[in-house]
């Protein structure tokens, strides 16, 4: 079942509430695709990696991780997080 859908049948047992979908995408899309990436990160990099992953999200005064939370701007993050899996993958 799709995050989504899940989030919105919960939502509706504990609230009574129909949230839209659409609405429920938009507003969870910044956290999936955060959980998507530290997946990636993790993956590739192992597990003690994981703080540098935080780190690199929270750099330039939280540049990346302020970019995730704009539909414009997420794009761009996906692809400096992967570009920087790549660099410390291959210095390993």
């Amino acid at each position: 079942m799709a995050p989504c859908v899940w989030l919105q049948r919960m939502v509706h047992h504990l609230s009574r509430v129909i949230i839209d979908l659409a609405e429920l995408a938009e507003h969870s899309a910044p956290i999936l695709a955060e959980a998507d990436l530290h997946e990636e990160w993790v993956t590739d990099l192992g597990g003690t990696a994981e703080p540098e992953f935080y780190r690199f999200l929270d750099a330039d005064n939280r540049k990346l991780r302020n970019w995730l939370n704009e539909a414009r701007t997420r794009p761009q993050v996906v692809q400096a997080v992967r570009r920087e899996i790549r660099r410390r993958s291959s210095t390993d």
